[in-house]
């Protein structure tokens, strides 16, 4: 059993090469066999009509004997036999022996005779009465008279007046065309072989330029199947081959990039589980020592007790802000989240977020500036959503910014979108931090881990509320100098209503 693909290919195609090339030279040798008998019969029949005109100035056939010099020099010449047939339909001359060991040769009286020949040896009576009758025609058939295959051509002999009285038979060896058949069909079959040898090697490069894309998806398929995507297919051609191929490519390409997203994702879910159970660990390891200390009477001081009791509701608190956000991120993560949206003045926005920052900026002596242009289109947008956006930014730029310095937030509008920006001027994010500051429990600033009043939630939950209203954001932050959020809300193509 053949389990090559290429050499199935190989052998279909070269069936078929051969079954066409074979029909080819099949009918080819026989148009050929075909028109050179009808040219020997052309031949035949022209010779005849010049004899038949030579013949028709003699007034007695049979007693000339200027006939037999005649007939047997165009029979010598043109390698021919040819009876005459007088009116009465006999045979009075025939030109040169009988050729071969014909199987009725003895029956036969000398040439030069006039006796009839058998009825056997003769056309029959309707071919004769078409001769007679002033026709022509050609026949090919085995003669038992020259024991061979003969090409007989039949031609009347007319007087002046346009009667016939007589006819001429031609009799040519059809070994003749035999022969020069042999030699067609020789060079007709050294073609065809090597033809047959031109189109293996053509079909054996056909073949293998086809297989060779194929093994190399082959091999890039086994490699994908083993989990390795690095292995890519050669692409020569633009073809339906070189389609898979791209095909293939970008299937390992996806799969590598899921594979990737995966792994990612899978970090990210053992980072947050460790972040959870670092920040729900923290608070509830204060709480247990301290109500600990307060049941067993190591704290016995009731200014020390309520010192206690206070820390204690603070990290009750610092639980509660947690587990609120980490719902609420969830909420936003599922794609469940509503938003109630409507048509917002976002500096009006803007001014009562800052007025809700302003006991907190003021205690660390940061001031809060707003820049908003005039007459700025609505947004549409969810009230609750860009106000809690705008707290979480604004908290993060007053907690990161030193005293003395300013916290900016400016509003203006182009064409297509509504732009918010809040800058702050603290110590910057370093460049490797920065693509990771909207991801869950990352905080940059390493020493406030603990000091500032946070979760860790407050970006990545910004960031949801960013993608949910299909904006988009830039940050750009400089060591030492501060960092400048930058969001961009689409504006819907149709007119809105001014504030």
């Amino acid at each position: 059993m053949i389990r090559s693909l290429q050499a199935k290919l190989l052998l279909n195609f070269m069936g078929i090469i051969l079954l066409v090339l074979c029909a080819v030279l099949f009918s080819v040798s026989f148009f050929i066999r075909t028109q050179t008998l009808a040219s020997k019969q052309q031949e035949l029949l022209a010779a005849g009509a010049e004899f038949a005109g030579l013949l028709s100035s003699y007034q007695d056939i049979s007693t000339q004997a200027e006939l037999d010099s005649l007939l047997d020099g165009a029979s010598s010449s043109l390698d021919l036999r040819i009876w005459v047939l007088n009116e009465s339909r006999k045979v009075v001359r025939i030109s040169g022996p009988p050729q071969g060991n014909g199987m009725m040769k003895g029956k036969m009286m000398h040439h030069r005779d006039t006796a009839v020949p058998p009825e056997v040896m003769m056309p029959s009576a309707s071919e004769l009465d078409a001769v007679y009758q002033g026709q022509v025609w050609t026949k090919v058939f085995n003669s038992p008279y020259y024991g061979e295959k003969m090409i007989m051509a039949a031609v009347p002999i007319r007087q002046a007046d346009g009667l016939v009285h007589g006819a001429l038979l031609l009799h040519a060896p059809a070994a003749i065309l035999d022969s020069f058949m042999e030699n067609i069909y020789f060079y007709i079959i050294a073609a065809g072989l090597l033809a047959a040898l031109f189109a293996l090697f053509i079909s054996y490069q056909i073949t293998r330029s086809m297989i060779r894309p194929l093994k190399a998806m082959q091999q890039t398929a086994t490699a994908i199947a083993s989990g390795d995507y690095h292995l890519p297919v050669p692409i020569t051609t633009s073809d339906e081959i070189g389609q898979l191929g791209q095909s293939l490519n970008a299937l390992a390409n996806d799969l590598k990039a899921h594979l990737a997203t995966l792994e990612h994702a899978e970090k990210l879910r053992r980072d947050f589980v460790a972040n959870v159970s670092h920040e729900l660990r923290t608070p509830l390891t204060i709480l247990r020592g301290y109500t600990e200390a307060l049941l067993d009477g190591t704290i016995e001081d009731p200014i020390k007790a309520q010192n206690c009791h206070e820390l204690m509701l603070e990290e009750t608190k610092r639980l509660e802000r947690l587990i609120s956000d980490l719902l609420d991120l969830s909420r936003l993560q599922s794609g469940k989240a509503i938003l109630d949206k409507e048509f917002l003045p976002l500096p009006l926005l803007a001014e009562h977020a800052l007025q809700m920052m302003a006991q907190t900026a003021s205690q660390k002596k940061v001031h809060l500036q707003l820049q908003a242009d005039t007459n700025l289109p609505l947004l549409y947008a969810s009230s609750d959503r860009i106000s809690q956006l705008l707290l979480i930014l604004l908290d993060n730029a007053v907690k990161f910014t030193s005293a003395g310095k300013n916290v900016q937030v400016k509003i203006r509008a182009d064409e297509t979108a509504m732009l918010l920006e809040v800058s702050d001027a603290g110590n910057g994010i370093s460049p490797e931090d920065l693509p990771h500051i909207w991801e869950r429990f990352y905080k940059a600033d390493k020493a406030h881990a603990r000091s500032e009043d946070g979760t860790g939630l407050g970006l990545a939950i910004a960031r949801q509320i960013i993608d949910l209203h299909q904006a988009t954001v830039e940050v750009t932050s400089q060591l030492a100098a501060g960092t400048r959020i930058s969001i961009r809300f689409p504006l819907p193509s149709e007119k809105r209503p001014q504030p």
